[in-house]
């Protein structure tokens, strides 16, 4: 029996008051979309996707909120669709999927265009739509940029599941800032928090960096915290194993290690935070930036409480649905 260790974070918890009423909205759009069967509704609800969303999103409009919280389910459906590859070794079988996903995220395609995706596809059309009527054109273009990458880091995650090959920590760093998805929900967050999509100081290098450190933040504490439900499905993707592995030490200690990593992490982006330059009159939109990713952070952080989704033995919530 182990004990995950605290972690440090900062920044103060809080919860979207509508936290409640997205419990239930999140599974009907999940039925909607044909994305959770009715078997499975009891580990969906136990997942408590609602509270992820209210936890990073406190501070969104309630429109807003539920399309943050709809985004979350579908990259939920889609991971498992990816563990379920994992498990029957359908490796080719996912990339077509995925290939068949890219063909959704240029704006002008139809829905036709991906539609041996099925209910993800119908999914992500939904959202596309949803993101463009909210935050313009500029926007889903970020976003579905950094959904490509997700897509090809999926593909490279298939290969080392195929092979048996634990990933070196460098290469799983880089790659795992676009597994775990994490700058697709940066983006929609910035696009939710009124923040132009053409906005100069996004691409500042100081900015990119920050939000590249709260993407850490995000991941890793994901991979310490579902580190007992990856291992019992056979996975290698998780930064604990490969610590493990290629620092060959034991596990606990490479749990230890791994939260190490996370305080560290935490402690440089509060110190780059800190020598942020000013934007002149942007300084308002890159606030609300922030307010973004830490909500990210502490979010997150504290959905572990919430949830039992990593408590489930091997299996999905989606698995008798996702097409």
């Amino acid at each position: 029996m182990h004990h995950d260790p605290l972690l440090y974070c900062p920044f103060e918890a809080a919860l979207h008051p509508e936290h409640a009423a997205v419990e239930a909205a999140a599974l009907a759009w999940a039925r909607r979309f044909d994305l959770c069967s009715r078997d499975a509704e009891a580990s969906f609800r136990a997942a408590r996707f609602g509270h992820l969303a209210a936890r990073t999103h406190h501070w969104a409009d309630g429109d807003g909120l539920r399309l943050a919280l709809d985004w979350i389910v579908w990259l939920f459906a889609r991971d498992d669709r990816v563990d379920a590859a994992h498990r029957s070794a359908d490796v080719r079988g996912a990339l077509i999927r995925g290939d068949d996903l890219r063909a959704l995220l240029d704006e002008g395609s139809r829905l036709d265009d991906g539609a041996r995706s099925g209910a993800l596809a119908g999914a992500l059309h939904d959202i596309r739509r949803r993101v463009v009527e909210r935050g313009g054109a500029g926007w889903w273009t970020r976003m579905a940029a950094h959904v490509r990458d997700y897509l090809d880091a999926n593909a490279w995650e298939l290969e080392n599941q195929r092979e048996g090959r634990a990933p070196d920590v460098h290469s799983y760093v880089a790659l795992r800032r676009a597994s775990g998805a994490v700058r697709t929900t940066i983006a929609l967050g910035a696009c939710l928090a009124g923040v132009p999509s053409d906005a100069p100081w996004l691409d500042h290098l100081q900015v990119r960096t920050l939000a590249d450190l709260a993407n850490d933040h995000v991941c890793w504490v994901n991979d310490l915290r579902g580190l007992d439900k990856e291992m019992a499905e056979g996975h290698r993707n998780n930064l604990v194993l490969v610590l493990e592995a290629h620092e060959r030490i034991p596990l606990e200690e490479a749990r230890r290690l791994t939260a190490r990593r996370c305080d560290e992490v935490m402690a440089a982006y509060r110190a780059l935070e800190a020598r942020l330059p000013h934007f002149g009159r942007r300084d308002g939109e890159v606030r609300a930036y922030q307010r973004v990713l830490r909500s990210w952070m502490r979010g997150n952080l504290d959905w572990y409480g919430d949830t039992r989704r990593y408590e489930a033995p091997p299996g999905s919530p989606f698995l008798s649905a996702v097409g």
